[in-house]
Parts: structure tokens; C-alpha cells; sequence
């Protein structure tokens, strides 16, 4: 192809990638935005998108690197920076939006077993206070009956 054929094709991929990248930065500046499957795809979408952006950058360079002045590369650099840095200010938006999903979700996976933990764990005819049963562990020892009567002991001796 052309170095013609080549400006004229990443022209229109570099409109394409700006609409996109407004759409998917609109989405991921919303507050309280979960990350699910349509999301992610918008991501992989823009970030094919820069990938196309940056081989047409690399393949016109190369085709008019002996022909063209000075300051038409400085330009033709400038320009494709413009584009990788939208690109990063995205790609960091992605990542702060997943860590921040990621956090809660963790917080959350970690509540549900602790309620698990409370509702499976019993003993005889009472259910024990797992929290409560934790502190008194790390504090000291407990002592109480097995259901067959034997002794159980857990927990430091000092």
C-alpha cells in the first residue's frame, strides 16, 4: 500500500479510535460503575483499536521517513503520541475501575464466609459465636466438653 493509501486509512481509524475512546470514557467515569462483560468489551474494542492505530503510525513512518521534512515527522510523532497517551489515560481508567470493584468484591467474598462459618459451625445443641470464640482464642485458652463427653482443649498455655 501506499503511503497515501496508508494516511488515508489511519485517518479513519484514528476518528474511529476517538469516538471510541469518548464512549468508553464516558462509561468508565461513571460513579459506582461495576465492570461486567460489556464493559470489558469496550475496553478490548479500544484496545485493538490502538494496536491498528500504532502499526498504520509505524508502516506510513517507514514509507515516508527518507521524503519528509523535519518538522512533518515532529508533527507526525506528536500526533501519534496524542493518540497513545489518550490510549494510557484509558487503559489506567480500566485498571482503576476493576481495583475498585476488586476491592469490595473481596470484602464481601470474606463477609459470606464468615456468615457461613457462623451458620455451619455448632456445637452440641448452641451455636457459637465465631467472632466472640476467635477473641477468646487468641486471648486464651478454651475449655469445654466434645459431645462424647471428652474434654477439649484449644488455644495457648502458658
Amino acid at each position: 500500500m501506499s503511503a497515501e493509501g496508508i494516511r488515508k486509512e489511519r485517518s479513519v481509524v484514528r476518528r474511529i479510535f476517538s469516538r471510541y475512546a469518548n464512549e468508553l470514557a464516558t462509561v468508565l467515569d461513571k460513579e459506582n460503575i461495576q465492570v461486567d462483560s460489556e464493559i470489558t468489551a469496550l475496553f478490548l474494542r479500544q484496545k485493538e483499536q490502538s494496536s491498528n492505530l500504532q502499526e498504520l503510525d509505524t508502516k506510513f513512518k517507514e514509507l515516508v521517513l527518507d521524503t519528509i521534512s523535519e518538522e512533518d515527522l515532529e508533527k507526525e510523532i506528536e500526533d501519534e503520541l496524542k493518540y497513545k497517551t489518550k490510549w494510557f489515560q484509558i487503559e489506567a481508567k480500566y485498571a482503576e475501575v476493576v481495583a475498585r470493584n476488586e476491592k469490595p468484591k473481596k470484602e464481601v467474598e470474606s463477609e459470606q464466609r464468615m456468615e457461613m462459618a457462623k451458620k455451619t459451625f455448632r456445637t452440641d445443641s448452641a451455636s457459637v459465636d465465631l467472632n466472640a470464640m476467635t477473641r477468646f482464642v487468641v486471648h486464651g485458652a478454651i475449655r469445654n466438653k466434645g459431645s462424647d463427653g471428652s474434654k477439649i482443649e484449644i488455644g495457648a498455655r502458658g
